[in-house]
């Protein structure tokens, strides 16, 4: 588990944020599209992609933070790091518990099957 969120863990340059949207592989949830790609690096690198349909700025913060404590507080396990890229639905009640629930099952999923995309939960919650 992390203890926070440094900036090493920061997915933040523009030009892998673009990269990541178009060759990256794509899991649909109910509350939230994740983007990832297996990386060279020691660690993962995250970020939170949220659009002005989530809401006003003050909502947008909070999802961002929801999702932020979602990651750091998921335990990683495996050889395989990767950049993450997590887009929320807009429309949708964002809830640390279902997210936490959520992202830990993918993250999980993902390092069992080797960065495939067998046997994910995402479609689990209404």
């Amino acid at each position: 588990m992390r203890n926070s969120y440094k900036k090493a863990f920061r997915l933040k340059k523009q030009k892998d944020i673009a990269n990541l949207v178009r060759n990256a592989d794509r899991i649909n949830c109910n509350i939230f599209i994740v983007l990832y790609e297996e990386n060279n690096l020691t660690q993962d690198r995250f970020n939170v992609l949220v659009s002005k349909k989530n809401g006003d700025a003050v909502e947008r913060v909070r999802i961002k933070r929801i999702y932020r404590e979602a990651y750091i507080n998921t335990e990683i396990t495996g050889c395989r790091f990767y950049d993450i890229l997590v887009r929320p639905t807009a429309g949708c009640e964002h809830k640390f518990n279902e997210i936490f629930e959520l992202y830990g099952k993918w993250r999980n999923e993902t390092v069992k099957n080797g960065g495939g995309k067998r046997g994910l939960l995402c479609d689990t919650v209404n």
